[in-house]
């Protein structure tokens, strides 16, 4: 096979730069009133969530993060893209934690 066809061949496989792959984001509104904390989030690729004490932790099938919410009383907007090192909580920027699934 001459390098010019795996050229041509690989250049169909892989997405152009103008193309995105589809994104993963949660977002949402998170409450919190002293230790009670409520969400009301969604998910653009089927992530589970869940709330462990004062985290959210968003689940795949193979991966887990953790996301500690604000100790401020208040309602934040919030936005996490699947694979980012931070999330958003309204203007707030927040460090994550990486896990294998089960393990956060």
């Amino acid at each position: 096979m001459s390098l010019d066809v795996l050229v041509l061949v690989g250049s169909l496989l892989l997405p152009s730069a103008g193309m995105a792959a589809e994104e993963c984001v949660v977002y949402g509104k998170v409450y919190r009133a002293d230790t009670n904390i409520n969400m009301e989030l969604k998910s653009t690729c089927g992530i589970r969530v869940e709330r462990n004490r004062s985290a959210l932790v968003l689940k795949s099938v193979y991966r887990s993060v953790e996301i500690r919410v604000p100790k401020n009383t208040g309602v934040y907007p919030f936005m996490y893209q699947w694979g980012q090192n931070t999330a958003q909580f309204g203007e707030e920027e927040v460090e994550i934690s990486f896990g294998p699934a089960g393990e956060s």
